[in-house]
């Protein structure tokens, strides 16, 4: 298995969008992507500008009949990056379950840092011969569906990696030899494999019995395939893992190549996040875990307790149906002999804590939306350890109503049309840091001083 200490991780940031009507936008017109990211590392970021008709004509990379693309870094740190474009004919290449034809890798790493070097430009990314062309059927619905895929790491020195040739033509790698010192390193590439299932009526379904995926797997990588077996009611009584009022889960290797993975499990609380259009509400990630053709399957027993998957506060089963989106990031791993042992629960400590006040428990509070929220508990709840966070000095009543704004549940809307001048909910607002919540305050000052 790859050491930390003297090997860097590739991480992979994906965006898969739509761009519509090509021939009616004009030459030096762009249509932009959102910020996208690795779902474990959010200070690193990209955005995408694809240009359907060219850079404009004062740029000097400017060329007729041609989409160009410009890749836009949004981070501090100094990385190395390689950049992978699909394009989706249909629909299940689009939703990633079935491989793309038209696939295209750049060849080089190429330089990234907060100073100048924050963007690539790719002018002649696809000529308008090949993609206006019918046979090719590139065009659904006059629709461009173009997913790029950026694989980086990082760097301590700008000039670890190559200069930034311009990109004329891409070819496809499994592994890319890097020059750093006059010295070759072979680095391996993570790939990602991605599902995305429901998974109906979880209270009827008895112990022991699980709904399974079909096999998914990298679209560049179609001999190394994983699935995933979810038991609604816990592993049959026999197994020695078997546990009471929880989802557990085995995760599948198909395979013969020996491989170190991790997973990402993202639970999607509504068609936005199904759909990966906005940032999923749940979210957990396991350490590496090594598969071979002897090494089949790893088992979650505790994925989520009844207690939390049932409570209606949390939203998680819309039409009582669970959508569960899993992320496995791998590489081969020639090098590891024996397995680590495997951590039974392996997923983050701190995923939902219990807020302790004078003379009450909030418990299965989520982590994530109480640190997205507010910087103060974004900063206070790094450490993963925690399980419990003391509050003694605060009002339980009044935090309540602040976790029932953070849920979007309407008995705070109802609340504030009550108490639209509650000083101490506004207090507390700017105490704990909650953007959101001293925004919607001063917006009702606006409207009052308006009327």
């Amino acid at each position: 298995m790859i050491d930390p200490s003297n090997a860097k991780i590739e991480k992979c940031a994906i965006n898969t969008a739509r761009y519509k009507n090509l021939k009616d936008v004009p030459q030096g017109v762009c249509q932009e992507t959102d910020k996208f990211f690795d779902p474990s590392d959010e200070t690193i970021k990209w955005s995408l500008h694809l240009f359907p008709n060219g850079f404009p004509l004062t740029d000097p990379d400017s060329m007729d009949g041609a989409v160009s693309l410009r890749l836009f870094y949004h981070g501090q740190e100094k990385v190395s990056a390689r950049f992978v474009f699909e394009i989706c004919r249909n629909r299940e290449e689009f939703r990633n379950e079935a491989e793309t034809l038209i696939k295209q890798e750049t060849e080089n790493y190429y330089c990234f840092s907060s100073s100048d070097l924050h963007s690539l430009d790719i002018p002649n990314f696809i000529s308008h011969k090949v993609l206006f062309d019918p046979k090719f059927k590139l065009l659904p619905f006059n629709t461009l569906f173009l997913r790029v895929k950026v694989y980086y790491h990082f760097v301590d020195k700008v000039d670890e990696a190559p200069e930034q040739p311009p990109i004329n033509c891409v070819s496809s790698n499994d592994t890319t030899i890097i020059s750093n010192d006059n010295e070759e390193i072979k680095r391996k590439i993570e790939k990602c494999a991605i599902n995305t299932a429901r998974y109906k009526n979880l209270k009827d379904i008895p112990q022991g019995f699980c709904q399974e995926t079909d096999k998914f797997f990298d679209p560049s990588d179609g001999n190394i395939k994983w699935s995933l077996h979810l038991f609604a009611n816990g592993y049959p009584s026999t197994d020695p893992d078997s546990m009471d009022g929880a989802v557990s889960l085995r995760m599948i290797y198909h395979g013969q190549e020996k491989v170190s993975a991790r997973f990402v499990f993202e639970i999607c609380r509504n068609r936005e996040e199904f759909r990966n259009e906005v940032e999923t509400f749940l979210k957990q990630e396991t350490e590496r875990y090594c598969f071979s053709s002897i090494i089949k399957s790893l088992d979650i027993p505790n994925f989520l307790s009844h207690e939390i998957l049932f409570d209606p506060k949390f939203k998680l089963l819309p039409f009582n149906t669970l959508f569960l989106r899993v992320k496995v990031f791998y590489n081969v791993d020639d090098a590891f002999e024996q397995p680590p042992v495997i951590d039974r629960t392996p997923l983050n400590h701190n995923t939902f804590i219990t807020l302790v006040f004078n003379n009450e428990e909030i418990p299965n509070v989520p982590v994530l939306p109480l640190r997205k929220c507010s910087k103060l508990f974004d900063e206070t709840l790094k450490d993963t350890e925690i399980t419990h966070l003391g509050l003694n000095n605060l009002d339980p009543a009044i935090f309540k109503l602040i976790l029932s704004f953070i849920f979007a549940e309407a008995s705070f809307y109802e609340y504030l049309e009550r108490n639209p001048n509650d000083e101490k909910l506004r207090r507390y607002a700017k105490k704990l840091q909650i953007d959101d919540l001293i925004k919607l305050f001063a917006s009702f000052d606006v409207q009052k001083a308006m009327k």
